[in-house]
């Protein structure tokens, strides 16, 4: 468990004023706490096979514990006492109005709407907590078979978390129903009265009700986060030590034949092209393969 205070800041300063930001002392105290846990073991050996497994897990807390004056400060509307500082609050998504094909929301009284406010300072504040990006736990494990001269390595790595999904980036920009490129999933968007869509109708008026909903209010709602956990397949190894008399022709000490493999293969149920990277638009991590042999003299 590690508390910090007194943090020394770049504290953010309102644009009138001429600065961006001003260096200061916060008064915040955040606690970062959580457990770890490794474990490895030998499961099997024998003359001619060994297989060895190495795990690591974390369970990672953090929480803004105090954070006298925030209701007067720059951060009021972002941090929240007792939370983690990755807080995510915005609107609560309701889904689609299957009779007008536009983004529904909950009011903080819990009246759908298609416009919520986030005038801060009155009643009329529909933002809420909404959630966190912290990892619930993240961890990795190794297994390591060994057969003769047979070597294969198998590296995990996992991630219980909750991100931002694709949804974020087709809506935060163009409305869609313009010119730019937009996955397939949306072909199955709100067309009719009585249809069930998790996609709002399209539209090219980007001040209409529907483009309103989707550029101001959904990029900022619950709607745009979803499970990002995974299961990925970082590092697959594979390789073959030869021995005998051909290695005393060429008078070498070892000569090993390896492939190996990055990124070979993710399981999630993340909507987006990466759960680690949460870029719709960007480049995921690469799958690489790589073949090669290595001479030892």
């Amino acid at each position: 468990r590690n508390r910090s205070g007194n943090q020394l800041v770049s504290y953010q300063l309102p644009s009138q004023t001429g600065f961006l930001n001003v260096t200061e002392n916060s008064p915040a105290t955040v606690q970062n706490s959580g457990w770890e846990f490794t474990l490895t073991s030998s499961n099997f050996k024998s003359k001619n096979f060994t297989w060895n497994t190495s795990f690591n897990l974390t369970i990672p807390r953090n929480k803004l514990l105090s954070f006298p004056g925030i209701e007067s400060s720059s951060y009021a509307t972002k941090y929240v006492v007792g939370q983690s500082v990755n807080v995510i609050k915005g609107f609560k998504y309701l889904g689609v109005n299957d009779t007008t094909g536009i983004f529904q929301f909950l009011t903080a009284k819990g009246i759908p709407t298609y416009s919520p406010t986030n005038i801060s300072g009155n009643n009329f504040n529909d933002i809420q907590v909404i959630g966190n990006l912290d990892p619930k736990f993240y961890g990795g494990m190794d297994n390591s078979f060994t057969y003769k001269d047979f070597q294969l390595e198998v590296f995990l790595e996992f991630k219980k978390q909750t991100g931002v999904n694709y949804l974020s980036q087709i809506y935060g920009g163009n409305v869609p129903g313009g010119e730019f490129n937009l996955p397939a999933a949306l072909l199955s968007r709100w067309q009719k009265a009585g249809d069930k869509s998790e996609f709002e109708r399209f539209t090219t008026d980007a001040s209409s009700s529907a483009g309103n909903a989707a550029r101001r209010y959904f990029t900022e709602s619950s709607g745009v986060y979803s499970d990002a956990s995974y299961i990925r397949f970082k590092t697959v190894s594979f390789s073959y030590k030869l021995r005998g008399r051909l290695l005393e022709k060429v008078k070498a000490e070892t000569l090993r034949f390896y492939i190996n493999a990055e990124n070979l293969l993710t399981i999630t149920n993340y909507k987006g092209n990466d759960p680690e990277t949460q870029n719709f638009y960007g480049v995921p991590p690469l799958r690489t393969i790589a073949v090669g042999c290595q001479f030892i003299f």
